[in-house]
């Protein structure tokens, strides 16, 4: 996370030297950069807010917004709120995932904009509803004659009926890791970074288990 000064342009034509911390991606293009900064100034008289304007290696000028904060020595600290325009792009799924459950990849999605925009109080839990869609619409449809009890069971039972160790190991992981997010105080090393790292597993894990049994049924030689 990089943070440098900069003067901050006010209504009365005074400045305020600010730290900024830089946006981490680029809203536009959707790649992780260090971005130049170009020209911040008070979004009004009341000095709570301010905008920067950002130009970022793929050519697109956009624009971030901040609330002021702390200050000392005439120096004042800032809290970055999101980039604007917001240009989000999900994560794309293909359309095995996408049958599978289209809430998960709904779900998924809204919370990686959460983390994108800086909500990471809240986006641990998104992640871990997002697992519990897939988990169990995964499970409904190997069990289908127990789909409403799969949909009413806990979690934690629902990944228990998987008789593949690695893919239940990713489930519980990502499990744990998704309640942890949900308490005051994180107990656990891991988080959000290696949630999705599991999912990301898992979703290509869910594919390689479809794609060898659609292998089997067309060359059954090879079972």
């Amino acid at each position: 996370m990089f943070k440098k000064n900069h003067y901050i342009y006010s209504y009365d034509g005074t400045e305020k030297d600010v730290e900024i911390t830089y946006p981490e991606m680029c809203p536009l293009c959707h790649t992780r950069v260090r971005p130049d900064f170009v020209y911040g100034h008070m979004d009004d008289s009341s000095d709570q807010y301010f905008s920067v304007l950002f130009s970022c290696s793929c050519g697109e000028i956009f624009m971030s917004k901040y609330l002021l904060g702390y200050s000392c020595y005439e120096k004042y600290g800032s809290s970055y709120i999101r980039s604007i325009p917001d240009g989000f792009q999900g994560e794309q799924f293909n359309v095995r995932i996408q049958a599978i459950s289209k809430d998960f990849v709904e779900v998924y999605n809204q919370s990686l904009e959460a983390e994108l925009l800086g909500l990471k109080a809240i986006c641990g839990a998104g992640y871990r509803k997002a697992i519990e869609y897939l988990v169990k619409s995964y499970c409904s449809l190997l069990d289908s004659e127990n789909e409403e009890q799969i949909w009413n069971e806990s979690l934690g039972a629902t990944i228990n009926r998987i008789e593949d160790k690695r893919m239940r190991a990713l489930y519980f992981a990502t499990k744990e890791i998704g309640n942890d997010q949900t308490h005051t105080v994180i107990k656990l090393s891991e988080g959000i970074p290696e949630m999705k790292e599991y999912i990301q597993a898992l979703v290509a894990y869910i594919n390689f288990v479809g794609l060898s049994n659609i292998a089997a049924d067309n060359y059954p030689r090879g079972k």
